[in-house]
């Protein structure tokens, strides 16, 4: 991540604004995380990771061409024919990528 040290400054103080916690004890050199950032640390790293997995989930999609699959039976059917249809477009999809 190429970000200058203002700008990382400027989005933490919006982050700490937006949440209404300071993150961060600052001084004049020393960076300290402050209790309530230490317990967000984890959620927020795992927000992220989430975000990361909906980018490549979307770069897939659009690499591949994948979007919704909508299946119509009559609703006596569709437990058999889902299952059946479903089982095909999966063993399709696995061999054409």
């Amino acid at each position: 991540m190429l970000t200058g040290q203002l700008s990382v400054s400027t989005l933490v103080h919006e982050l700490e604004a937006n949440l209404g916690l300071r993150l961060f004890d600052r001084h004049t050199r020393l960076l300290r995380i402050t209790q309530a950032g230490a317990e967000l640390l984890p959620l927020m790293k795992k927000a992220v990771s989430d975000i990361d997995s909906v980018i490549l989930s979307s770069n897939e999609l659009k690499l591949w061409g994948a979007g919704a699959c909508r299946l119509r039976h009559p609703r006596c059917k569709q437990p058999y024919c889902c299952r059946a249809s479903l089982s095909s477009f999966i063993s399709s999809t696995r061999t054409s990528r």
